[in-house]
């Protein structure tokens, strides 16, 4: 196949009366479940990351089989932000909010240390030091999926 058509490997299996997905990697509808669920108790969020997607679409890196980075990585990355620093001290008229929230969200992505921290939305700390040796990767990872997204 060519790299650009994307592979989806899922079986739905029943478990004592209850369907419960197998995959490659991970399950990828409760995941999707996940982050919406994430997404309406973070309603700021949802601007900010169609920014990005739309950024990182215009500069080519969104092909995470590529190199690039998936919108389920990119979303839960603004979700961490969001949660963790996205409201800390912002005092702006409403209209301008969404606008200085994305400053401040490139602001901390320039600034974060890539190669040796990993991000974990669920966690108590929300950072770890990811058990793998590979050098400047984003590693993200949430608390319903035990695999990391690239």
């Amino acid at each position: 196949l060519p790299p650009s058509i994307p592979v989806d490997v899922t079986f739905h299996v029943r478990d004592k009366n209850r369907m419960r997905e197998m995959g490659v990697g991970y399950a990828p509808l409760s995941s999707r479940d996940h982050v919406l669920a994430e997404l309406a108790a973070c309603p700021e969020a949802r601007p900010l990351v169609l920014v990005l997607k739309q950024l990182i679409f215009r500069h080519g890196v969104n092909d995470p089989y590529r190199g690039g980075l998936a919108s389920h990585s990119l979303t839960l990355l603004v979700l961490f932000w969001s949660r963790n620093f996205g409201g800390a001290g912002l005092k702006v008229e409403p209209e301008m909010a969404h606008g200085e929230r994305l400053l401040r969200l490139l602001r901390w992505l320039s600034d974060f240390p890539f190669g040796h921290i990993g991000i974990e939305l669920g966690s108590p700390l929300g950072v770890y030091t990811p058990q793998t040796k590979e050098g400047h990767a984003l590693l993200l990872q949430h608390s319903r999926n035990s695999g990391y997204a690239r």
